[in-house]
């Protein structure tokens, strides 16, 4: 297992994000009904006007409570993450649901092609370098679906480096914006799918269009 999978193997097992009576838990994002139903109105919205089902990709896809309920809107369905424990999880919970489960180390490996990528609370956990070597991983995707939690006030610094694990730039009063330095992600448009207020800050979902 590379050193990231540890690491968050680490935060699964040690309950940083919670725990829901399961082995793993992605936390409040994952499960707090008000989160998850802002997210599946906006995403669903936006999946439901392409004119066919896509092929989807789903980043550091967690325990799966939230894709499990876009699954139907989508066409082959990747879920990847870089935990193996927690991929034989799904590939055993959501066994009736088609979807391909993979264990995925981005950082050494390609990731699988697809029209659709989401990325959902995942960036958030990482340093600014180890977005910096994924982004361009990323920019083959005609849309890219990004989710990060924000703090509520309208002026904060974005983009300060923090380390790779359990905590987020929100207890910074930061947050990531990745089409400014150091990342300078130049989608061709980009919409708010949807926001809503979380533990002290804003979820919010921006959808990419690539190319």
């Amino acid at each position: 297992m590379s050193d990231r999978g540890k690491t968050f193997l680490d935060v699964y097992k040690s309950g940083e994000w919670g725990t829901n009576g399961e082995e793993f838990c992605s936390g409040t994002g994952s499960h707090d009904p008000t989160v998850v139903n802002c997210y599946i109105r906006g995403v669903g919205t936006f999946l439901d006007s392409l004119p066919q089902k896509p092929n989807v990709v789903d980043f550091g896809c967690g325990d799966f409570n939230v894709g499990s309920r876009l699954r139907d809107l989508c066409g082959r369905y990747i879920a990847c993450d870089i935990v193996p424990e927690l991929i034989a999880f799904n590939q055993r919970k959501f066994a009736g649901l088609d979807v391909e489960f993979r264990v995925l180390n981005a950082f050494e490996e390609d990731v699988p092609e697809g029209d659709v990528l989401f990325v959902r609370q995942v960036l958030q956990h990482m340093s600014n370098a180890d977005i910096l070597r994924l982004l361009p991983k990323f920019k083959r995707f005609k849309y890219i679906v990004f989710t990060d939690h924000r703090p509520v006030i309208d002026q904060y610094q974005p983009n300060l480096d923090s380390e790779t694990g359990a905590y987020t730039r929100l207890q910074r009063n930061s947050a990531l914006s990745l089409t400014t330095y150091p990342f300078y992600l130049q989608p061709r448009h980009s919409y708010t799918l949807g926001a809503v207020f979380s533990e002290g800050g804003m979820i919010v979902t921006t959808l990419f269009q690539m190319h």
